[in-house]
């Protein structure tokens, strides 16, 4: 037969086993018996303001009111604990089925609890098990932490590993590593070890271990990876860095993004410019400002910079805009190249149409099926089917089909052509043109 027992306040107790419910007077200690002590309440645990219990304690459920109570051992609750207007300490583990915590839950040990909310704080120095989490201000764990969900007004930190199918955080969010489904955080993000991930939205900024690797990102801040990262979505407010290499599909970039070693790509979209100091390989690249790649760059459709583009290697795409300089050991388009300011390579450029803007200059060969020459541009040796050279523009050594030359041009070495030459006046030609049977070398 169940027999309550009552603990009157500012007193204290000595208590073994209670058949039955337990109540726990304001400022009342209970203690426990045996080595370690512990205590066994078959019914409810009634707290009443602030209550400490000496003891390893085991109820069917806990409900405290007000103040603060402290369980100097291991607590385990069957079903249910509650804390209303108040804070719960355990310097042991923590094990119940739900718990509601209005203000703290503070646990020295482990936590498993299936279900937990807490108003304020929630601190655990050893491990987290549980499925749901809401939290209001913050949340700290020594150790690893895994759940099904969790939702934090404030702050987020874990020392361990994680395994969450979602977190959701208001302010800021840091962990050792591990793997979280889905992340949404309002402030900033950080890791020590990788992180492995399906989506994430930070509105701030993200701090990533090398190896990390998800889906969709979207930062709208700064983005750091040290060391290698893998995505397949990419979208950054502001700049991204890598200290390794990266490999994924999309990029949208507001700022600028330097990646130290090589980059795989679908589609780059960025505001500034971008810095690759491998090799990189993609379909679109669109940048606002300048281009620099420290090995190839190999694109399946088109390039257009705003500014620059300055490749170490191989430059290959379909179709390459630049609005000022373009730089490349070699540049081979398979439809066109338009260059605003100058063009430089070592090897030459070779494509279907190419243009060079007003007051250009071109050094290198260049070899395509038309070349338009722009006003007062100069360059060096073309060979095309068809060559315009606009006002005043300057040209070394031009071979081609159908030639086009309008006033003031200047011609500084041969010219050859198959079958038309056209020039207007005052066109300076330091060696008379050559009309022949074909091209050498076509």
């Amino acid at each position: 037969m169940a027999e309550d027992q009552k603990v009157e306040a500012w007193s204290t107790a000595t208590l073994d086993r209670v058949d039955g419910n337990l109540s726990i007077g304001e400022g009342a200690t209970v203690r426990g018996t045996g080595s370690p002590p512990s205590l066994d309440v078959s019914g409810v645990v009634s707290c009443f303001g602030d209550c400490v219990i000496e003891a390893n304690l085991t109820s069917r459920r806990l409900d405290a009111k007000e103040g603060y109570l402290r369980i100097e051992g291991d607590l385990e609750v069957e079903r249910s604990m509650r804390s209303r207007n108040g804070s719960v300490m355990v310097s042991g583990n923590l094990k119940a089925d739900s718990a509601t915590v209005d203000k703290l839950l503070s646990i020295d040990g482990d936590m498993g609890i299936r279900e937990v909310s807490v108003g304020g704080r929630l601190v655990v120095g050893g491990s987290v098990n549980s499925d749901e989490i809401s939290v209001g201000a913050s949340l700290k764990a020594g150790k690893e932490v895994k759940a099904r969900g969790i939702d934090i007004g404030g702050e987020f930190v874990s020392e361990g590993t994680v395994d969450l199918e979602s977190l959701d955080v208001g302010g800021t969010a840091s962990a050792k590593g591990g793997t979280i489904s889905k992340v949404s955080v309002g402030g900033s993000l950080e890791t020590k070890e990788p992180l492995g991930f399906q989506s994430m939205d930070v509105l701030g900024s993200v701090r990533l271990a090398g190896g990390s690797a998800g889906d969709d990102v979207k930062v709208g801040g700064r983005m750091e990876v040290l060391g290698d990262f893998t995505f397949k979505n990419l979208d950054v407010g502001s700049v991204v860095e890598i200290s390794g290499g990266a490999k994924g599909g999309n990029l949208d970039i507001g700022g600028r993004i330097t990646i130290e070693g090589d980059l795989e790509f679908g589609e780059i979209d960025v505001g500034a410019s971008i810095k690759v100091g491998g090799s990189a390989k993609g379909s679109d690249m669109d940048v606002g400002g300048r281009v620099d790649v420290g090995g190839d760059l190999e694109l399946t459709r088109r390039l257009e910079a705003g500014e620059s583009c300055a490749v170490d290697g191989m430059l290959r795409a379909k179709n390459i805009r630049v609005g000022g300089s373009l730089e490349s050991k070699a540049i081979d388009a398979e439809e066109s190249v338009v260059v605003g300011s100058s063009a430089r390579t070592m090897e030459g450029i070779k494509a279907d149409r190419f243009e060079i803007g007003t007051r250009g200059d071109v050094v290198g060969p260049v070899r395509a099926r038309e070349v338009v020459i722009s006003e007062r541009a100069r360059v060096e040796d073309i060979r095309a089917d068809e060559i315009t050279m606009e006002e005043m523009s300057r040209a070394r050594n031009l071979h081609a089909m159908r030639i086009y030359l309008e006033k003031g041009c200047t011609i500084s070495g041969e010219v050859k052509y198959v079958e038309t030459l056209e020039a207007e006046e005052d066109v300076n030609f330091y060696k008379p043109p050559e009309k022949v049977e074909g091209l050498e070398g076509t």
